[in-house]
């Protein structure tokens, strides 16, 4: 199940190995997530959604996204909605 984690900063420094971020923010995270990545540094999943994707298909896809994954299987993992 996909947990919560307040106040992520853009590098990820605060989160609990295993999370994964949602962000709204396409044009500057992914871009940290893949700096990670390289650096061979932890990086939870990140999912990116588009500022003009319809909040309620949002929703419906990172329930099921939630729902059919275990967080191990999003580490150093970035998808964008929709699927």
């Amino acid at each position: 199940m996909l947990d919560y984690a307040p106040f992520a900063t853009p590098e990820f420094s605060n989160l609990q190995p295993m999370k994964v971020v949602i962000t709204h923010d396409v044009s500057t995270m992914k871009g940290y997530a893949i700096a990670r990545i390289i650096a061979a540094k932890p990086m939870p999943g990140l999912i990116e959604i588009g500022q003009d994707f319809p909040i309620g298909r949002a929703i419906e896809e990172i329930v099921l996204i939630a729902e059919c994954s275990e967080m191990s299987e999003w580490a150093n993992r970035i998808v964008r909605l929709p699927l």
